[in-house]
């Protein structure tokens, strides 16, 4: 009875033996999976990186770029505004002038 008992116990020990290394086969495959996530993990956190330094560099030459832009056409426009200035004050002058003239033509007569 005991002799039948061990045959028994052979098969499933085998049988555990067998599922043991099933499951470190398992695991073993898990644990590279993961160390594959980590390591894709690892390389999409660089990328991610690079992405945004590209993005926060072509910020800053768009920043840069429209500053540029804008401080042009704030010398275009100054330098407009003082053209129209210098004409009004030829303009100034002229009428100036012109009502000097019409008051000693009209003194004269």
């Amino acid at each position: 009875m005991f002799q039948y008992g061990l045959r028994g116990l052979v098969p499933n020990h085998c049988t555990l033996e067998e599922y043991i290394k099933e499951v470190q086969a398992e695991r073993d495959a898990l644990r590279s999976e993961i160390r594959a996530l980590e390591e894709e993990s690892k390389r999409l956190a660089v990328n991610i990186e690079k992405l945004q330094m590209r993005s926060m560099e072509e910020m800053e030459r768009t920043m840069w770029q429209s500053e540029s832009s804008f401080r042009h056409q704030i010398i275009v426009h100054e330098e407009k505004a003082h053209d129209n200035w210098l004409r009004a004050r030829a303009l100034q002058r002229e009428v100036f002038v012109k009502d000097t003239e019409s008051h000693e033509l009209r003194q004269r007569n």
